[in-house]
């Protein structure tokens, strides 16, 4: 053992070495005098002398030197002697040597039945480096060591050790050979130096070194060793207190039940535990039942030692039990007076079941004061015995811990104080099942409370409720769901009620975080409370929380709630509440008469707010219906708020289409002095009515404010290409292109899409007629006439449509068949040209073209594309203005000036909305591009299919033979010898207008080991879903024996699935139709008996259950399952489970049916998740599978779906 720390000044650790020698050496004389059979008497007096000279002379160096060296003397063992010659020599050799050398090289030597007992002990140059560094994954701080050992559930191993210490050495080299190392890993290691940290070794009581520890990660003490151990009998020593170590607490200290007589028993014993927490627990729990706690408490008092008398009498006090003059300090004092007059008391107490008063008195809370000032000194290991007391009082010490906590200076102190509010709500059971636990919610730290509160919420029963409820105060989000998810865990429904009881925190940020958790988690049954909240509420912001909660609901309650906020005098208030109010009219409420009714009078009101934001809330909820009221009030808006003259006037066109009072407003506010008021007024007229076009237009055109002339332009434009959609439509009709398949309504343009981006957009209805004059539907005919002939009279290889759009545009341009106020707008246009604005003379240029001024508009345009070519996307509207040959010239020139795939997509689109086969042949080329990608390559398929047929949007009706022969003019010859994108989309046109080909070079291209693998997959992909059904079983069922793994992939996916997407996915940008889909039939009112899909086998589908796709994996297992096969089950069941929230139905289908096939009653709680998921219109089905199972739990799962959704429904 090592000797003092040879200073002058005796040190506490110095002085409780010494008193442990002194007490060792009067043991051994006393031993020795027994064996004299001497009394011991005079050789005590002797004693008591030295010990008064000990402490007399304590403060003399060289006395106090002098008697540690006779006291180390006759405590010396064999070892000892080796030790201290070892340093004695090593001091004698020190004089000679450099101060700077190190002093721990000479370790002297051992006995010879020390070195036998030892022989594998290292040499001394072996072990003087190791106190150089502390152990391997040693922690170095006590507390820091406790934290770790709660967080990894592994019991504390503390050593203590300390420089010029040879026996510390010796043992950390032992403890790092087997067999020590192995058990010393299964432990959270802590070293101590006592000369760095003198407070720790005071708190582990430790008098030499080296010294061990056991603890448990509570921080109780379970074990001592003071002393050098060799590594067999260190790891024999481990294993010995391990059990107790680990040991879990008493059920009866953790159980959640009613206390019985057998448990008050077991409770009393742990009364005298060593761990101050487990006597907490136990004081607790008895505490809580004095009716049936006090009369054998009383009992055992009359017999039980000094400890459990303290305890018990801890307990009596707090029931205020009548214990007038007695001291378990003086046992005369415990008398049979005193002992019948406390069981007369419990008697009583028993018999009446009484409660035990457990207010705060003014003396309880000052001495509560003074255990959290001494609390606030101490670490949290060192604090918990006294928290625990503290936890008596329960919450009635809340309000005095949050005022402290307010008063805080240091983080030491909040942390402390903290711990102890959790302290005060927590269970005595969680405080054991979760040692440490509640200083780690308290860190500063916040990863540390983060891991704590996730272990807590994995920990939380109801009991813990309090305990999340108060957790819910940390300012860190994360914490707060992982609370919350604690309370629906252990509560549900009920601890949500429990969370709302937070919205009387003092604290707003406390509030705050209840209202956005009750927002997310749009529960309808807390509607009541919270409107109750916001009558007390004064917080604005709070308010604005609340509503937001409140709109999410979507009932009438909520919506009731909310209509008086409307008046609120907090305009963020009443606009929220306007917001609210407007979502919830698109929803169930509309079907409430009179809740629409009142929510529309209140938001009407609103119209009249002097805060324009509040008004703009309130706007936006006319956007659905509007009333004479609304309409007038909308009027007035726009001229007391000016600055929301677009949206409300954006509004009242939207729902006023075609009213003269609108309209005839419009024209009024059109000439208003304010120039936002009149752009408004003129976007508004273009949504109402362009047929009044010739009255505010050119007025409009020539305003002084460039927005209003820009908007103008807008609108004569917007009516330039409404008249031409319908004159494409009408040629559509009358052509043989469209004979053989009906024409359907043409979608909005790209070119509108553009024009719309920057300058609004309007959308016609169905039934809506262009502005034609009578004169023009005479011109349209003669016209059509003309044409006719023209069509008659052509080759096999005309282009009809695109002649006829040719001659149409030459005759538009040229003022026939067009309206006579069309020429009115050309001297303003003109005029716009020459605007410093490029955007204006941009609107300018692509009117004046089709007015038939290209000369002049066309140069202008190209321009100004030239010099910024992000006009770009918007000037491409103009290409189907203009005859092919200019198109054609146009669209290269702009193409070359295109600085993204987005810009030559919109090109694309736009020379192909010109009605003109020949488009195709500008638009294959772009697929060669080198920074065309698949995204680029998807957007010219749909160009190429819009060039060909003339719709946009293609519905896979009978294709004309004219359609199909430019088509294979075009593409198999690119599908074989273009590039990888021009071959896939070849292959997507194909399959869009020529299935047979397409089906046809898919197959070739497959097979082809030349071309690039991703185009060889995505081919088998268009064959396999191209194919009649009978091939497609035939290819899919091959492909399951492929050594590819995306073969097997599609092959077991077609097979098994009824409509996966990722099928008609191709790279996730093509979309193929699939021309075949296995659906499972229904039953007619019987049950339904699986059966394995054509084309499987467990050969070929057994070996996928190994496939690294677990998609793949779980159709195998379902495949398996419908062969009757189990083993393929776990792989379903495995996806099902980690992708039941994020599939489809389709999933929960397989999964019931593999259940029910292989009649696995195991599952039924599965099969129960399922049905729960499931609409209306597809629980007969799952009845009638799951009917053929048998088993208890089947059989009870199908009453209980009988019972409630009534076998009538199941038919």
């Amino acid at each position: 053992m090592r000797p003092l720390p040879r200073s002058g000044k005796q040190s506490p650790v110095r002085l409780r070495y010494l008193l442990a020698s002194n007490r060792a050496w009067h043991e051994r004389n006393l031993v020795m005098l027994k064996r004299r059979q001497l009394s011991p008497l005079p050789l005590l007096s002797r004693c008591f002398v030295l010990l008064l000279a000990v402490w007399g002379i304590a403060t003399s160096p060289l006395a106090a030197q002098d008697l540690d060296d006779e006291l180390l003397r006759s405590l010396e063992t064999p070892l000892d002697k080796a030790a201290a010659e070892a340093l004695d020599k090593k001091s004698g050799q020190n004089e000679k040597k450099d101060a700077d050398e190190p002093a721990e090289k000479s370790l002297g030597k051992m006995s010879s039945d020390e070195g036998k007992q030892d022989g594998n002990a290292a040499k001394p140059e072996e072990l003087a480096p190791l106190h150089q560094e502390p152990l391997p994954g040693a922690i170095l701080d006590l507390d820091e060591g406790l934290v770790a050992a709660q967080q990894a559930g592994k019991p504390v191993l503390v050593v203590v050790t300390g420089e010029d210490c040879p026996w510390c050495y010796r043992l950390k080299h032992e403890m790092q050979q087997s067999p020590a190392k192995e058990e010393v890993a299964r432990w959270t290691l802590v070293e101590i130096d006592i000369d760095n940290d003198p407070a720790a070794s005071k708190r582990l009581g430790v008098a030499v070194l080296p010294s061990l520890r056991l603890l448990r990660s509570s921080g109780a003490k379970v074990a001592s060793q003071d002393g050098y151990l060799s590594s067999a009998k260190l790891a024999d020593w481990l294993k010995e207190h391990r059990r107790s170590a680990v040991a879990s607490a008493d059920d009866v200290l953790v159980a959640e039940r009613t206390l019985e007589a057998a448990d008050v028993v077991r409770l009393v014993g742990h009364l005298k535990d060593r761990d101050p927490l487990v006597r907490e627990a136990a004081i607790s729990r008895l505490q809580a039942s004095p009716q049936l706690a006090a009369v054998p408490l009383i009992a055992m008092f009359r017999e039980g030692k000094l400890a459990e008398r303290l305890s018990i009498l801890e307990i009596l006090t707090s029931w205020h039990a009548p214990l007038e003059g007695i001291d378990p300090w003086q046992p005369e004092s415990i008398d049979q007076v005193a002992l019948a007059r406390l069981e007369a008391w419990a008697t009583e107490l028993k018999e009446n079941g009484e409660g035990i008063a457990q207010e705060l008195s003014a003396e309880e809370l000052a001495e509560a004061n003074l255990q959290i000032d001494r609390l606030l000194t101490l670490s949290p290991a060192d604090g918990a015995p006294i928290a625990a007391r503290l936890a008596r009082h329960a919450e009635k010490l809340l309000p005095e811990v949050y005022r402290r906590l307010e008063e805080a200076e240091t983080d030491d102190q909040r942390e402390r104080l903290l711990a102890l509010r959790y302290r005060l709500v927590a269970q005595d059971a969680l405080v054991l099942r979760f040692p440490g636990g509640l200083a780690r919610l308290a860190s500063r730290d916040v990863q540390t409370r983060r891991e704590a509160a996730e272990q807590l919420a994995g920990l939380a029963s109801a009991n813990e409720q309090p305990l999340l409820l108060e957790l819910f105060s940390d300012p860190d989000p994360l914490i707060r769901e992982i609370a919350l998810r604690g309370l629906q865990q252990s509560g549900g429904e009920e601890a949500m009620k429990s969370l709302v009881r937070l919205l009387k925190d003092p604290e707003p940020n406390v509030r705050a975080a209840v209202l956005k958790q009750l927002t997310e988690q749009q529960t309808d049954t807390l509607v009541a409370e919270v409107a109750d909240y916001i009558q007390q509420e004064q917080d604005a912001d709070l308010l604005v929380h609340a509503i937001r909660y409140l709109r999410e609901v979507k009932n009438e309650p909520s919506a009731r709630a909310l209509l008086p906020l409307l008046e609120h005098e907090a305009w963020q208030v009443r606009a929220e509440a306007a917001e609210g109010l407007r979502e919830m009219l698109g929803g169930e409420l509309s079907e409430n008469p009179e809740l629409t009714a009142d929510i529309y009078a209140g938001l009407i009101q609103r119209l009249d707010d002097d805060d324009a934001f509040v008004v703009s809330r309130a706007i936006e909820a006319f956007s659905r219906k509007v009333s004479d009221v609304a309409i007038e009030k909308l009027f007035v808006t726009v001229e007391k708020h000016p600055q929301l003259a677009a949206l409300a006037i954006k509004t009242l066109a939207q729902r006023s289409e075609g009213s003269t009072k609108v309209t005839a407003k419009l024209q009024d506010f059109a000439k208003n002095p304010n120039p936002s008021i009149r752009a408004a007024a003129v976007d508004g007229l273009r949504y109402v009515t362009l047929e009044t076009l010739d009255q505010w237009g050119p007025p409009a055109l020539q305003d002084d404010d460039a927005s209003v002339r820009q908007i103008a332009a807008t609108a004569v434009f917007t009516s330039l290409e409404t008249k031409r959609h319908a004159v494409v439509d009408q040629m559509n009709q009358s052509t043989r292109m469209t004979e053989t398949y009906p024409a359907r309504p043409r979608a909005p343009s790209l070119l509108s899409q553009a024009l719309g981006s920057l300058f609004g957009s309007k959308s016609k209805k169905k039934d809506e007629a262009s502005p034609v004059s009578e004169d023009e539907n005479e011109a349209k005919g003669e016209e059509a006439a003309d044409d006719k002939g023209k069509a008659e009279t052509e080759g096999e290889d005309a282009l009809p449509v695109s002649d006829r759009w040719d001659r149409w545009l030459a005759d538009f341009k040229s003022g026939k068949g067009r309206a006579s106020y069309y020429d009115d707008l050309i001297d303003p246009l003109m005029k716009m040209l020459e605007a410093d604005d490029p955007k204006e003379r941009l609107l300018a240029a692509l009117n004046l073209v089709p007015l038939g001024h290209s000369d002049e508009a066309l140069p202008v345009l190209q321009a100004i594309v030239a010099e910024d070519p992000q006009h770009l996307q918007k000037a491409s509207a103009i290409l189907p203005w203009v005859p092919w040959e200019q198109r054609k010239e146009l669209f290269e020139s702009f193409l070359t000036l295109a600085t993204n795939n987005e810009q030559k997509i919109f090109l694309a689109r736009a020379v192909s909305d010109a009605v003109d086969r020949r488009a195709s042949r500008l638009l294959w080329p772009l697929l060669k591009d080198e920074a065309a990608d698949v995204s680029f390559a998807s957007g010219i398929a749909d160009s190429l299919v819009t060039a060909y047929t003339g719709q946009r949007y293609w519905y896979g009706d009978e294709v004309p033979q004219d359609v199909k022969a430019w088509v294979l003019a075009d593409a198999p010859a690119r599908a074989k010898e273009g590039t990888e994108l021009e071959s896939l989309v070849a292959l997507i046109v194909l399959s869009k207008l020529d299935q047979q080909k397409a089906v046809e070079l898919a197959n070739e291209i497959s097979e082809d080991s030349q071309r690039p693998e991703q185009l060889q997959r995505d081919a088998f992909q268009m064959a396999l879903l191209l194919a009649p059904a009978e091939k497609q079983t035939e290819l899919a069922a091959a492909a399951l024996t492929s050594s590819d793994p995306d073969r097997q992939k599609l092959g077991i996916t077609v097979l098994v699935s009824e409509d996966a997407f990722e099928l008609r996915s191709i790279r996730n940008q093509f979309y193929i139709s699939r021309t075949s889909s296995r659906f499972y039939s229904n039953s007619d009112g019987g049950p339904i008996i699986p059966t394995p899909p054509e084309g499987i086998s467990e050969e070929n589908v057994a070996p996928l259950l190994s496939h690294d796709d677990a998609k793949v994996r779980a159709y195998a297992g379902y495949a398996m399952a419908m062969l009757d096969k189990k083993e393929g089950l776990p792989a379903l069941l495995d996806y099902w489970r980690d992708h039941k929230n994020d599939e489809n139905d389709e999933m929960d289908r397989l999964v019931f049916r593999a259940i029910a096939k292989l009649n696995d009653s195991n599952h039924v709680d599965i099969l129960r998740q399922i049905y729960d998921r499931l609409e209306d219109y597809q629980k007969s089905e799952f009845y009638w599978t799951i009917r053929i199972m048998s088993g208890e739990e089947a059989l009870r799962l199908r009453k209980e779906i009988r019972d409630n959704y009534g076998i009538e429904n199941l038919r």
